[in-house]
C-alpha cells in the first residue's frame, strides 16, 4: 500500500516538473515568408521583353522617341533598357519624325536620353540628310543629336533642275535641331573631307557646318575647294556658300591656283561661281605670271583660268625682278 502510493506520488511529481522546465523554455523561431520573397526578389534575372515598342513622351503631350526592338532588356532597378535590332522614330522641335536605325540601343527614361551604336543609319526625309554613324545620343530636352565613330553625311541636292548629292566625313557630327546647325569636326584636327556632284568639287576644312534655315554653308581653318574639271585650286581661312553651292566665297589668306596653268593669285578674298571659269578676287591681289620673274599687285582683279589671263585694277604696280 505504502509503495504504490509512493509510486503515484513520483509520477506526480516528475510531469509537474517537466511542465515548468517546458513553461521557461524560450519559443521556438518564426519563419518569414516576407523576408524570404525579398531576398529571392533580389536575386531574380533582368526582365525581358521579345518584339517590344517603347515610346517616350512629355507630360504635355509631346513624344520624345518611339523605339521597336527585336529584344529589350532592364536592369533590376529598371532605370535603362539595352536593346536589339532597333528601329523608330524620334521627333524634332517641329514635330517632323527623324528615322533611325541600329543594331543595338539603350534608353534611359530619367534622363530622357537615348543612344544607339553599331551601324546607325538616321534619315530625315524633310532635309534629305542621311547620317551614317557608330554611335548616335539623343538628347531630346536639348534638342541635340551627336554621332561619333566612323560618321558619314549625306545629302541629296536640288538645283535648277539637277540633282546633285553631297558627302563629308569626320568622326564627330552635333545637330542642334533648335537652332538648326549640323558641325562636324574630327578630334585630331585632321580636316572633314567632302565631295559634291554635278558639279564636281572636293572641300577640305577642320570645321564644316550647316545652316538647315538658311540653307547655307560654312568651313574654317585650312579651307580647300578642288575642282577637278577645271583643275582650279582655291584656299584659305573660310568659305561660305548658300547650299546647293551655287556661289563660293573664300576670305582670309586666299591662294587661287591653276594646276593646268600654274597660274596663282593670292588676295583677301575670292568669289567663284561655281562652274564658271572666272574668279573675282579682292582686297591685296598679287598675280605672279607662270615661269616668268614678272609679279602685278593691285586691289582687285579678275582671273579666267580657261583663257589664262588676269586682270588687275586698283592702283595696280607691276614689278619685273631681273636674273
Amino acid at each position: 500500500m505504502i509503495s504504490k502510493m509512493d509510486n503515484s506520488w513520483r509520477m506526480s511529481s516528475l510531469g509537474l516538473l517537466l511542465t515548468m522546465l517546458a513553461a521557461c523554455a524560450p519559443p521556438l523561431p518564426e519563419s518569414n515568408p516576407s523576408t524570404t520573397e525579398s531576398v529571392a526578389g533580389s536575386a531574380s534575372p533582368n526582365l525581358t521583353y521579345q518584339n517590344i515598342t517603347l515610346t517616350e513622351s512629355q507630360p504635355n503631350g509631346r513624344i520624345l522617341w518611339k523605339v521597336s526592338a527585336q529584344q529589350a532588356t532592364y536592369d533590376n532597378e529598371g532605370v535603362s533598357a539595352s536593346l536589339e535590332t532597333v528601329a523608330g522614330e524620334f521627333y524634332d522641335p517641329q514635330n517632323r519624325a527623324i528615322t533611325m536605325l541600329a543594331d543595338r540601343g539603350s534608353v534611359y527614361p530619367l534622363d530622357k536620353r537615348l543612344e544607339l551604336t553599331g551601324s546607325v543609319r538616321v534619315l530625315s526625309a524633310h532635309d534629305q540628310v542621311e547620317v551614317q554613324a557608330d554611335r548616335v545620343e539623343w538628347l531630346p530636352e536639348e534638342n541635340l543629336l551627336t554621332a561619333t565613330g566612323q560618321v558619314i553625311l549625306q545629302q541629296n541636292l536640288q538645283a535648277e533642275g539637277s540633282a546633285s548629292r553631297w558627302q563629308l566625313q569626320s568622326d564627330r557630327l552635333t545637330v542642334n535641331f533648335a537652332d538648326q546647325q549640323i558641325t562636324l569636326a574630327n578630334s585630331s584636327g585632321e580636316p572633314v573631307r567632302g565631295s559634291v556632284s554635278q558639279p564636281n568639287l572636293q572641300v577640305a576644312a577642320t570645321t564644316v557646318g550647316f545652316d538647315l534655315a538658311q540653307q547655307s554653308l560654312q568651313a574654317q581653318g585650312s579651307v580647300e575647294i578642288v575642282d577637278p574639271e577645271q583643275q582650279l585650286n582655291l584656299q584659305g581661312d573660310r568659305m561660305t556658300s548658300p547650299w546647293p553651292p551655287q556661289q563660293i566665297v573664300v576670305t582670309g589668306n586666299v591662294v587661287g591656283r591653276s594646276d593646268k596653268s600654274q597660274l596663282r593669285v593670292e588676295a583677301g578674298q575670292m568669289t567663284w561661281q561655281v562652274g564658271s571659269t572666272v574668279v573675282e578676287a579682292q582686297g591685296n591681289v598679287a598675280y605672279q605670271q607662270p615661269n616668268q620673274n614678272l609679279s602685278v599687285r593691285g586691289s582687285s582683279a579678275t582671273i579666267n583660268w580657261q583663257a589664262n589671263t588676269v586682270a588687275v585694277r586698283g592702283g595696280s604696280t607691276t614689278q619685273l625682278n631681273l636674273p
